[in-house]
């Protein structure tokens, strides 16, 4: 079967939402030399086209972050790995869909500035968000503005379990991969954060911060041109002190974040280093109680940590939606009774000891288990946790090893899709085999 065939045969089966014959032509596809960026790029062009730019729908949304993980793992290490990593994302977009089905023509309308086009969004007014967007996006020389506004307007608010932050670094870096065209995936990615739903505690804690000296907007000294990106982006490590990382990444176990992220700002505390402090604690919890909100605390606050590194957005919300969100996991953790020794999980401050062999299970398991089964966290929370490996401060990275390690004996123990897979591939080998 020649690629444009294969393709063909995919969108069809995709759109008829059969996991067999989907998992069936994958599987020829890679056999006959497809690469997983390859197929990545057809699921997004038929996905856009299939939901008309609409990302809202429970599973569809989490099948298209799950895709977006994927082609990260692929990125990062190789296609051995990012194969089955490919085809369970796959496998769960082709039993997903949107909750509706969205209109891709362009309303009419110009761009103002940042402030005016989060009014929008915070009004729910899509049509206006969406029009300047595009003209935005028109511009030749939009780049900076651009990326303000976007990681600014997607970190407003965590609610809905941090899915718009978590949403708007995905769909950035899709588009900077160029798996698909920029215009429809941010616009897709807009679709993701409505309708808005403001964060209790939000507006009155940037009140206190601002009578306590924090008024104006705190504007992170970010890289000049840096972006999220999918795959192994980051250069090196958050730097900072690792220490004071620790210290903070306590305080938000023990309920003192907000108080010490607000004293570590006044202090000059770089904003990577308290995002960085989210994450650890973020990973933190999880090691203690691996469940699903734990999940969205390490995926979200990974997020905020990307936020506050990109210049000219205001740092204060997002820093304190970020130890908001964790400090309420840990309370959730702890109220569910399935942390049995809270002490020691709080008194722990140093990685628990991890091995190479571990840390190569969970990544395997991770890529190869059954996405659909878990709503495509095992590859969202592996991206995630590798991400983390190498952008957290020396000597708290183990956290983000560790919690990758702790999710394992959780996953799902289903291999259907990648089975399937290698099957065909198998077969393909052997029918090219000389006959003797």
């Amino acid at each position: 079967m020649e690629c444009g065939t294969h393709w063909l045969a995919l969108a069809a089966a995709l759109d008829r939402g059969e996991r067999g014959p989907v998992a069936e032509v994958v599987a020829e596809a890679l056999a006959a030399g497809a690469t997983p960026e390859q197929l990545a790029r057809r699921c997004w062009s038929w996905a856009l086209d299939r939901g008309g730019l609409e990302t809202r729908g429970a599973r569809w949304s989490h099948a298209l972050l799950a895709l977006a993980a994927a082609s990260a793992i692929d990125s990062r290490l190789g296609p051995e790995l990012g194969e089955a990593a490919i085809v369970n994302a796959i496998d769960f977009l082709s039993c997903a869909r949107p909750s509706r089905v969205g209109g891709q023509e362009v309303p009419a309308d110009r761009w103002q500035d940042p402030s005016s086009w989060c009014a929008s969004l915070r009004r729910d007014a899509m049509a206006q968000a969406d029009g300047q967007l595009v003209d935005l996006l028109g511009r030749p020389d939009s780049g900076d503005e651009l990326a303000t506004a976007w990681f600014q307007a997607g970190s407003m608010t965590s609610s809905g379990w941090g899915h718009r932050a978590i949403g708007a670094r995905s769909f950035w870096a899709v588009a900077d991969a160029a798996l698909a065209s920029r215009e429809p995936l941010l616009r897709a990615g807009l679709r993701l954060w409505l309708p808005f739903e403001a964060t209790r505690g939000l507006q009155p804690a940037l009140q206190r911060w601002a009578a306590s000296g924090l008024s104006a907007p705190l504007v992170g000294d970010g890289s000049p041109g840096w972006r999220p990106v999918l795959g192994s982006g980051r250069l090196e490590p958050v730097c900072g002190d690792p220490a004071e990382a620790a210290l903070l990444s306590q305080a938000i176990l023990e309920g003192r974040g907000d108080q010490a992220f607000l004293q570590a700002l006044l202090a000059g505390t770089p904003p990577p280093v308290l995002a960085a402090a989210a994450c650890t604690a973020a990973c933190r919890v999880f090691v203690a109680r691996p469940g699903l909100r734990q999940v969205h605390g390490v995926t979200f606050s990974r997020a905020i940590l990307d936020v506050v590194q990109v210049m000219g957005v205001d740092v204060r919300a997002p820093l304190w939606l970020a130890q908001d969100f964790v400090a309420e996991s840990w309370s959730m953790a702890l109220r569910s009774g399935r942390v049995r020794h809270s002490g020691q999980a709080l008194g722990q401050t140093s990685p628990p000891p991890t091995t190479v062999e571990s840390r190569a299970s969970a990544i395997r398991a991770a890529c190869r288990v059954e996405a659909t089964a878990a709503f495509g966290h095992t590859l969202k929370l592996c991206e995630t946790c590798l991400d983390l490996e190498c952008s957290l401060p020396k000597g708290l990275s183990g956290w983000a090893v560790a919690a990758l390690v702790a999710a394992e004996p959780t996953w799902p123990r289903g291999q259907r899709p990648w089975l399937a897979t290698r099957r065909t591939e198998d077969q393909g080998s052997s029918s090219s085999l000389p006959h003797v």
